[in-house]
């Protein structure tokens, strides 16, 4: 029978799993380290062929691997005066990775030649093998980080690996840097994690195509996930809240999982995690993207406030079944709200990323002139899309897609964010 391959990371354990279309058929919990024979072994006992397997569907937090991340890594901000806070200061400090951060004038600026000059230099005496580049506005004009690429490539030619920050459709300099610099950090350590994967499929005679859990609870292909890891930031949690809502066929389902200290609390929307609005923090550092919305708490919540906190979240005037995964005695009894314990083991989690949607996000800023230029955008948008998923070898379908248009009333000329998002059954 054919079928999808899971495999859910959690910390050094490996759950492995297979099933269809949110059916779990046979699963295996891996407690140590993982070889070909773990694999093998699954696929022999549970009588499935590895030409059986259709796609492998991974849920890895691939910001775990920044404890291994060793390599220094250098970073140039371009801008037209200098910017005194220090960057991701506090992961630095909590993930001991070292950073060597330049300010650079911007190329049409005096000085910037020989400045740029002197950092490479410096950086050329040091172990830095990847420069990562972030100047203003670069979503809207990337042209002074291809500039500075071009003439460090003239300079120490070979020497190193840049990365712009232009492919990140973040507004705010200091947030675009944030994602850039984690990213950035992460891209060995994901490297060899990426040939370690598939090493230990192609050993068990597996050819499927790999997909990533993100953090939103949507897929996306290997290419995407292991060059921008920080999308699977939280995509353990996703997990849960997709396995809970899928259990329950509801769509709007409360859900309680433990945590090293206290209990996380979330919370689905539509099937899917309900995503946090404004900034969410990763080890001290801001960031905006699509994670799930997580309440954390330290110890065990005082009744009314654990009420008080369940009817914020509640979207709808009547009580929501709560799926308690952390052990009961840790949460209050609330009496609208019913606590639920799911299934033991892994089944749920394997569950919900087996009928988890495939997603694309892009969005561009432009000029707005005219309603026939907003038209335009959207069909680029789209085509840009279909581009991606022809990239990546992705085909969907049952397709639904939504632009969403926002001012940028701080911009001139009628600035307007353009963004499309795209769902799809693989």
């Amino acid at each position: 029978m054919k079928g999808n391959l899971v495999l859910i990371f959690q910390g050094k354990k490996l759950n492995l799993l297979f099933g269809r279309e949110g059916i779990v058929l046979a699963e295996e919990k891996c407690p140590g380290a993982v070889h070909p024979e773990n694999l093998n072994n699954f696929l022999y006992n549970n009588g499935i062929i590895p030409a059986c397997v259709e796609r492998v569907l991974v849920v890895a937090d691939l910001t775990d691997l920044l404890s291994r991340t060793e390599s220094p890594l250098g970073y140039f901000r371009l801008s037209s005066t200098p910017i005194e806070l220090s960057p991701v200061s506090e992961l630095l400090k909590r993930k001991n990775l070292k950073l060597y951060s330049f300010h650079l004038p911007l190329p049409s600026q005096p000085g910037y030649r020989s400045q740029l000059e002197r950092a490479l230099t410096d950086l050329a005496e040091l172990p830095v093998k990847s420069i990562a580049v972030n100047s203003a506005f670069s979503p809207i004009d990337s042209s002074p980080e291809q500039k500075l690429i071009e003439a460090a490539e003239n300079l120490f030619p070979g020497r190193f690996s840049f990365y712009p920050s232009y492919h990140y459709n973040v507004l705010n300099f200091l947030l675009r840097e944030n994602a850039l610099l984690i990213n950035t950090f992460l891209l060995e350590s994901v490297k060899s994690f990426r040939s370690w994967l598939e090493n230990l499929l192609t050993c068990s005679g597996i050819s499927a195509p790999v997909y990533f859990l993100k953090g939103d609870g949507t897929l996306t292909s290997c290419r995407v996930a292991t060059t921008f890891p920080l999308l699977t930031w939280q995509a353990g949690v996703s997990s849960y809240l997709l396995g809970s809502s899928w259990w329950l066929g509801q769509g709007e389902t409360f859900v309680v999982l433990p945590d090293k200290r206290g209990v996380r609390l979330s919370i689905t929307e539509r099937y899917l995690p309900k995503l946090a609005t404004g900034f969410t923090h990763f080890y001290g550092v801001e960031l905006a993207g699509s994670y799930p919305c997580v309440i954390y708490f330290k110890e065990k919540p005082a009744p009314h406030k654990w009420e008080e906190t369940l009817d914020a979240l509640n979207p709808f005037p009547g009580p929501l079944p709560l799926v308690c995964f952390a052990p009961p005695a840790e949460i209050p009894r609330v009496f609208r709200y019913p606590v639920l314990l799911p299934p033991a083991g892994p089944t749920l989690q394997g569950a919900g990323v087996l009928v988890a949607p495939y997603g694309i996000e892009i969005e561009k800023v432009f000029f707005f002139t005219h309603h026939r230029r907003i038209q335009v955008e959207k069909q680029e948008l789209w085509d840009m899309a279909l581009w991606q998923l022809r990239e990546d070898g992705v085909e969907l379908k049952e397709i639904s897609y939504q632009f969403e248009e926002i001012p940028l009333r701080y911009l001139p000329q009628n600035a307007c964010r353009l963004r499309l998002k795209v769902l799809g059954r693989l």
